[in-house]
């Protein structure tokens, strides 16, 4: 099987920015997996009639901002 490292570089990313905000906000630990994690794509949907409605664009950009790479 090959590795999309690029995807799994983008994937632990956002899992450390999941991390780091669990441990300011409660008592967790942070583990790192012993195994390989597969790559996978964030990506986010909404239904056409929100695109342009100004509480859901706020949303949008909350959650683009936790995790996503700009």
């Amino acid at each position: 099987m090959d590795v999309d490292l690029e995807a799994l570089d983008e994937l632990r990313r956002v899992v450390e920015r999941v991390a780091e905000t669990l441990l300011r906000i409660a008592k967790v630990e942070v583990f790192k997996p012993p195994f390989t994690l597969p790559g996978f794509a964030v990506k986010q949907h909404w239904h056409e009639r929100y695109q342009q409605d100004p509480s859901n664009r706020w949303l949008r950009s909350v959650i683009a901002d936790l995790f996503l790479e700009r």
